[in-house]
C-alpha cells in the first residue's frame, strides 16, 4: 500500500494559539486514530499479562501451600497414630513387667524345694533320733 506525502497542517486565523484552526486530511485523523488506539492496545495487553503472570505465581504459591497443609495432616496423622501404638506397647510392656515381678523365678522355685527337702531330712532325721533314744 503506498502513501502520499500528506500535506503539513495548514494553521487558518493564527494570529493567537486558542484561535488557531488545523486543516487535517480525514486519511490522516483516522490513522492518527487508528495508532493511538494501537497503542493503547498493545499497553492494555502488557498490563494483562503483567497481571496474568502476577496471578499464576499467586495460584502457584496457593496450590504449594495446599500440597504443604495435605501432607503436613498426613504426617500429624500418621504421628499420632505412631504414638499411640508405642504408648500401648510401653503399657504392655510394663503389664508384662509387673507379672514377672509377681511371679516366682525359675531359680527361686528351686531353692525352695532344696530348703524344703533339707527341713524334711532334718525333721526326719530329728524322728528317728527320738524313736531310737
Amino acid at each position: 500500500m503506498t502513501t502520499k506525502p500528506t500535506q503539513p497542517h495548514i494553521p487558518l486565523n493564527c494570529s493567537k494559539p486558542p484561535e488557531c484552526i488545523m486543516l487535517v486530511s480525514l486519511k490522516e485523523f483516522i490513522e492518527v486514530r487508528l495508532d493511538a488506539s494501537q497503542h493503547a492496545l498493545e499497553l492494555a495487553r502488557e498490563l494483562m499479562e503483567v497481571r496474568l503472570e502476577g496471578l499464576n505465581h499467586l495460584r502457584n504459591q496457593v496450590l504449594t501451600k495446599a500440597e504443604y497443609d495435605s501432607a503436613h495432616h498426613a504426617l500429624a496423622v500418621k504421628h499420632d497414630s505412631d504414638v499411640k501404638m508405642i504408648q500401648s506397647s510401653i503399657s504392655d510392656l510394663r503389664e508384662w513387667k509387673a507379672e514377672q515381678k509377681g511371679k516366682a523365678s525359675q531359680t527361686s522355685v528351686y531353692l525352695a524345694y532344696c530348703i524344703s527337702i533339707l527341713g524334711l531330712i532334718i525333721s526326719l532325721v530329728t524322728l528317728w533320733h527320738e524313736v531310737i533314744k
